[in-house]
């Protein structure tokens, strides 16, 4: 299932010129001295009870 764009929009975001990357870099730079950065994904995964309704939506392939 994805996420409406509304919902995407709240909570992902990019980089949209070049001062905007050269920022976000020096931010994690400074926060995780990681060079060159400008963008992450979390990848954290959260135990949730699926409905009975779409199951296989709810399934965790990794």
């Amino acid at each position: 299932m994805l996420a409406s764009m509304e919902t995407t929009s709240r909570f992902i975001s990019c980089p949209l010129n070049m001062n905007d990357v050269s920022r976000v870099k020096m931010d994690f730079q400074g926060i995780a001295n990681f060079p060159n950065v400008f963008g992450v994904v979390d990848g954290t995964q959260m135990q949730i009870q699926a409905t009975y309704l779409n199951e296989d939506a709810y399934v965790n392939r990794m």
